[in-house]
C-alpha cells in the first residue's frame, strides 16, 4: 500500500520525471534481488538530517498556543499540533525509518551523473505515478514525499502572509512534514523526492533494507552514462532480457556535438 502525503514545497503530479542514478554494479544487483535498498539516515553524510529548523520547531511547540493564529483562526494551528501529538502517541519518532532517494528533473541531470553515476553509470528513468504502483503491487508501504529545502538560519516564520488562493498557509504545512523531509537550502541542486518506508523489527540493520518493488512497473526507460564506453548500452540490454525486461537503454548523448 502506497501511503503519498502532500508537503510543503513543490508537489509531483503522477506524470513527474525521477531518475535513480547509480553504478553498474548496483544496477546488476537491482535486477537480481527485484529489491530497491532504502538507507538509514544515519549513513548519510548530512549531519542535519533528521532535524527539523528551529523556527518550524518553534510552531510546534505548545508555548502560548492561544496567541497562535492562522487567517485571524487558531483552529487550523490546534490541527497542525494535533497532528504531531498523535505521531508521538504513535511512536512515530521512535520508529526506525529508511530512505530511498530519487532526483525530479525532466530531463538529464550532469551533476547528478558525476556525483552517483559517472564512468559506467546507469541510470533508471521513472515517473512518480510508475513508482507509487511499482510499491503497491508488492503489497509494500511506502510513503512518498519531496524534500522541502529550507533556509535553517531562520528563527522567526510568524509573519508569512496567507496565500491568496485561499490554500493552506506554508507555516502550516511546514508544522506537519516529517523531519526526514527537510533538508538545507545547500542541498537543493538534488530536487529530492523521498520514498521511506519503516520498520520497528530488532532485524533491520543499521545500514538499511531491502525492499521488494516491481521492476517492470518501476522501469520506464533504462540510461547509461554519456562518458562510459559504447558496449556498455548492450551489455545493460543482455543483463535486463535475462531478467525478463525489454524496457529501452539510452547510451546519453548529453555530451554529443550534435543536437538532436
Amino acid at each position: 500500500m502506497v501511503i503519498f502525503k502532500v508537503f510543503s514545497g513543490p508537489v509531483p503530479t503522477n506524470e513527474a520525471v525521477v531518475w535513480r542514478f547509480m553504478d553498474f554494479v548496483t544496477f546488476v544487483s537491482i535486477l537480481q534481488r527485484k529489491q530497491l535498498f532504502f538507507a538509514s539516515p544515519k549513513c548519510f553524510d548530512d549531519p542535519f538530517e533528521g532535524v527539523m529548523p528551529p523556527a518550524v520547531a518553534a510552531l510546534c511547540t505548545d508555548k502560548e498556543p492561544h496567541t497562535q493564529q492562522v487567517g485571524g483562526s487558531d483552529k487550523l494551528w490546534k490541527l497542525g499540533m494535533a497532528l504531531r501529538k498523535h505521531r508521538e502517541e504513535l511512536g512515530a519518532f521512535n520508529t526506525r525509518y529508511f530512505i530511498n532517494c530519487w532526483h525530479m528533473n525532466d530531463f538529464e541531470s550532469a551533476a547528478m551523473w558525476k556525483l552517483y553515476a559517472h564512468t559506467a553509470g546507469v541510470a533508471i528513468r521513472s515517473t512518480k505515478g510508475r513508482l507509487m504502483k511499482a510499491f503497491d503491487a508488492e503489497g509494500t508501504t511506502v510513503s512518498i514525499s519531496p524534500v522541502t529545502y529550507f533556509d535553517f538560519n531562520l528563527d522567526d516564520l510568524m509573519n508569512i502572509p496567507l496565500p491568496a488562493d485561499g490554500g493552506l498557509p506554508e507555516h502550516y504545512k511546514l508544522m506537519t512534514t516529517p523531519e526526514l523531509c527537510f533538508k538545507r537550502k545547500s542541498f537543493e541542486h538534488e530536487r529530492e523526492l523521498r520514498i521511506m518506508t519503516w520498520s520497528n523489527e530488532n532485524d533491520a540493520t543499521d545500514a538499511g533494507i531491502y525492499v521488494p518493488v516491481n521492476l517492470d512497473m518501476l522501469i520506464e526507460k533504462v540510461y547509461v552514462s554519456p562518458v562510459a564506453p559504447n558496449w556498455l548500452a548492450g551489455v545493460v540490454s543482455c543483463e535486463m532480457k535475462q531478467y525478463g525486461l525489454d524496457q529501452e537503454v539510452v547510451h546519453s548523448d548529453l555530451y554529443s556535438r550534435q543536437l538532436t
